[in-house]
């Protein structure tokens, strides 16, 4: 993949940003399980391969964060597709720009708590009901939507995600800067 000509072949069968979503999302979630795949093409389309979400259950999950290495070396999955895509100059780059135009509009502590706001809007009155089917208490979900506030409160989701990709590609302040801007601080 350290080749031009590698990453355009990769390109033509696949829909890079559609992988890189995928590993952002869930990096920026902290999901564990990257084992729950689906993709899809379609001849109508432009009959690359698509990334598309399924089984997010452990997203905001776990109360440790998760390291980019520990995500991009899951023996399961697609991770030899991502891994040899960020070898490449090219699929790194688009990396960390995609990552940084995610981060400018849906992968930001704002735009998620405005988002469990909604959510939690549109569910809230149904909570008892499923509570007591379920045979858990209210409690436990309130507990639940804590966890994810805090998860994402205050900046700390994005500055702690920042120090792991300026980490893991091992970047310079300048080049932090470059492809984050006002995010990096």
């Amino acid at each position: 993949m350290s080749k031009t000509e590698s990453y355009e072949y990769l390109a033509e069968r696949i829909d890079v940003i559609s992988l890189i979503d995928w590993y952002c999302c869930r990096f920026y979630m902290g999901d564990r399980d990257l084992a729950n795949i689906r993709r899809f093409r379609t001849s109508e389309g432009d009959g690359k391969w698509h990334w598309m979400w399924y089984d997010l259950d452990w997203a905001f999950y776990h109360t440790t964060d998760v390291p980019l290495d520990s995500i991009l070396s899951h023996e399961h999955g697609d991770t030899p597709i991502i891994n040899a895509l960020l070898e490449s100059t090219e699929g790194k780059d688009a990396f960390l720009k995609r990552y940084a135009e995610l981060m400018n509009t849906i992968l930001n502590d704002e735009y998620f708590g405005g988002v469990l706001d909604k959510l939690v809007a549109a569910i809230e009155s149904e909570i008892p009901n499923d509570r007591m089917r379920w045979g858990t208490t209210v409690a436990t979900w309130e507990r639940a939507i804590r966890r994810v506030r805090k998860y994402t409160e205050n900046g700390k989701r994005t500055e702690w995600v920042l120090e792991e990709l300026k980490s893991y590609f091992g970047l310079s302040d300048k080049e932090m800067t470059a492809y984050f801007g006002e995010l990096y601080r």
